[in-house]
């Protein structure tokens, strides 16, 4: 009698496992065990889902094949004590597989972290990478010249604090006719006088100024 009691006991224990593992309710139909198994395999298989080394996919397999010969849930008429072993054993288990679901969802999340953080890594040293280019050709290109007056100059000067101390800049924005501007360091500013006529070399895509000849 009692070894009938445990081979029901561990059938039933087996049963419900099984039917957890598979996401299902007690009582599912054969059709309602292969849909979920179908479903299961094909988010678990190892050529699909790598983190566990195909640990997943074994389980929901035994668990199939388990529910596939034994598709009806077993009678409970065992003795208290033995329920409640059972129940010890069904505790544990469920502790284990919420354990091992909380990791799993850890590594999940990380690797999601690191895929975005190597895509946005990816996606700047992508810019960085053509603005480089793009400063290469227009440096290489002819450059454009244009023949400008000097209307007038004006002088500005600006302070900031650095390591070093306090740092005071000057700088002069030269003027010429049909509003065009440049700023250049005020030391150089006793160069330029009002009303004469300068030649500005730029680059042909950003406009940088290269050089100003009167």
């Amino acid at each position: 009698m009692v070894l009938y009691l445990a081979a029901v006991s561990n059938s039933e224990h087996t049963y419900y496992r099984s039917i957890r593992e598979l996401g299902l309710a007690e009582g599912a139909t054969p059709e309602e065990i292969r849909k979920a198994f179908r479903n299961l395999s094909k988010k678990y298989h190892p050529d699909v889902y790598a983190l566990d080394a195909g640990e997943r996919f074994k389980i929901i397999n035994s668990a199939y094949l388990y529910l596939k010969k034994h598709p009806e849930p077993p009678q409970a008429v065992y003795h208290s004590r033995v329920n409640q072993t059972v129940y010890q054993e069904d505790y544990k288990e469920e502790y284990r597989r919420r354990y091992w679901a909380k990791k799993q969802k850890e590594v999940e999340l990380k690797q999601q972290m690191l895929q975005w953080v190597f895509t946005r890594v990816r996606v700047i040293i992508f810019a960085i990478v053509l603005l480089n280019i793009l400063l290469a050709v227009d440096y290489l290109l002819p450059k454009q010249t244009m023949e400008k007056e000097l209307l007038s100059t004006q002088s500005f000067s600006k302070s900031y604090n650095a390591r070093g101390g306090r740092i005071r800049e000057s700088y002069t924005l030269l003027h010429f006719n049909e509003g065009y501007e440049i700023k250049i360091k005020h030391d150089h500013s006793r160069m330029f006088e009002k009303g004469e006529n300068f030649m500005i070399s730029l680059t042909s895509i950003t406009k940088e100024v290269l050089k100003v000849e009167s």
